[in-house]
Order: C-alpha cells, then sequence, then structure tokens
C-alpha cells in the first residue's frame, strides 16, 4: 500500500526520522498483532554549503554515438538541482566547438562523453548525480555574483563577477568566465547527432532511443552549449 503524504515538510540538517502507524483498520480497533503496527523510517539529506554551485564541463560532439548519453544527464541534473548546477557542453569537431576550450577539455578526458565535475578526474555522464551530490557540500572558497547588462543595438554583452572570499586561500586560484547557450540549432549534416540508442539498440536514454541514426538536425535542439571561455581554461 502506498499512502501519499498531502503535507509538505521541511528536512533539516542530520537524520530525520519518520514513523508511520496503521490503526483501527475498518474501524474493528487493535489487530491481533501490534508489534507490526509502526513502520519508522530515516533520511538524511544532503544540505548545500552556503553559496555552492557545482560546475560540470561535459565533453560532446555531435559526431559521438555515444554523447545523447551526456544530453540526458546534464538536462535532467539542470533540471533536478537547478540553482546548484552549472552545466556546460564542450563541444568537439562540430560547429559548435570553441577551439581553445575544446582543446584543454580533450587534454583532460579519454574519451566522449566525458565529464569533469568542479575540475576533478573525468567521469561517465552517467555518475554525474554522485559527484554533484558530493561536491555540492564542500563549501566555496569565494562567493561569486555574476552581473550582466547588453545593449540590443550593437548586440555588446558586457558582464562581471564581484567574488566575496570566505576563507584565507594557498595556491593558484584563478576565475573563468563561460557563457553557455541552450536551444542551438543548425542546418546541415553536421548539426545531426549520431545516436547508439537508436531503435532500442542500447536500451533506454531520455527518448533517444525512439530515434534514428544520426537524429536529424531538424530534431535537435542543443542546450548548455559553451560559446566562450574567458580569460582561459
Amino acid at each position: 500500500t502506498i499512502v501519499n503524504i498531502t503535507t509538505p515538510f521541511t528536512l533539516v540538517n542530520g537524520t530525520n526520522t519518520f514513523r508511520s502507524i496503521v490503526s483501527n483498520v475498518n474501524g474493528l480497533g487493535p489487530d491481533g498483532d501490534a508489534a507490526d503496527d509502526t513502520i519508522a523510517r530515516s533520511i538524511t539529506p544532503v544540505v548545500p554549503a552556503a553559496g555552492k554551485m557545482v560546475a560540470a564541463e561535459e565533453g560532446t560532439g555531435t559526431w559521438c554515438q555515444w554523447c545523447p548519453r551526456g544530453a540526458v544527464y546534464m538536462d535532467a541534473m539542470a533540471g533536478q538541482y537547478d540553482g546548484y548546477f552549472a552545466g556546460i557542453a564542450v563541444h568537439n569537431a562540430d560547429p559548435m566547438k570553441v577551439t581553445d576550450y575544446d582543446a584543454a577539455m580533450g587534454a583532460l578526458i579519454g574519451g566522449y562523453p566525458s565529464a569533469l565535475v568542479d575540475r576533478q578526474p573525468e567521469i561517465d555522464p552517467s555518475e554525474l548525480e554522485d559527484n554533484f551530490l558530493a561536491r555540492v557540500q564542500v563549501a566555496p572558497k569565494a562567493f561569486l555574483v555574476n552581473g550582466a547588462t547588453y545593449d540590443s543595438t550593437t548586440r555588446v554583452l558586457r558582464v562581471s563577477i564581484t567574488s566575496t572570499m570566505q576563507s584565507n586561500i594557498v595556491g593558484d586560484y584563478k576565475i573563468a568566465c563561460v557563457l553557455t547557450e541552450d536551444d542551438v540549432t543548425g542546418v546541415g549534416s553536421t548539426w545531426s547527432q549520431s545516436n547508439a540508442y537508436a531503435n532500442n539498440a542500447a536500451g533506454p536514454m531520455g527518448g533517444f532511443e525512439a530515434l534514428g541514426n544520426p537524429v536529424s538536425y531538424t530534431l535537435m535542439h542543443y542546450n548548455h552549449v559553451a560559446r566562450v571561455i574567458k580569460p582561459s581554461f
């Protein structure tokens, strides 16, 4: 039996214990075995560190037959952890490639798709959530606030980043500003996505299993696309 809790509750840091009690079933009073009337479950939530944003850079490409997996997991993370997860799709050998970013990313990964969470060692995109949950609890050295102004006439975008240090730091810390774009489309075969999941050949993958190989550019909308990184990787 599934019981839906209609009253919302807020989890607090630490162990939260919930008890469910069944009594007076069908108005018949106590049953013959009181030992199984109560069940308890404990939930220990993941509490994000103050001011923490986790950055995930994913190496991908339209030519890469397994890269639909990266797109699916990146979209899922962005939707589930909005406000704590910053996804960046770093494209390789396709029309969305940013040369400097692609070269630096490629030097740190062994294949595509692969991801770096907070510039930690390479992982598969399917491992994004576990790595995110670990990193989101790590306090940032600084709180960063982004600002931007856009002149629609000159089409000039001015971006600013303010950093407020939260602790003493030792070592070489730098700021990198990345601009990303969602819903990117293009025309031509180089914009079509190679798809190893076509016709359910490799199991379900966020709808890509129901599409062909390649997925036509007329159907593809690319998210989290890295457009520029300044001053450097």
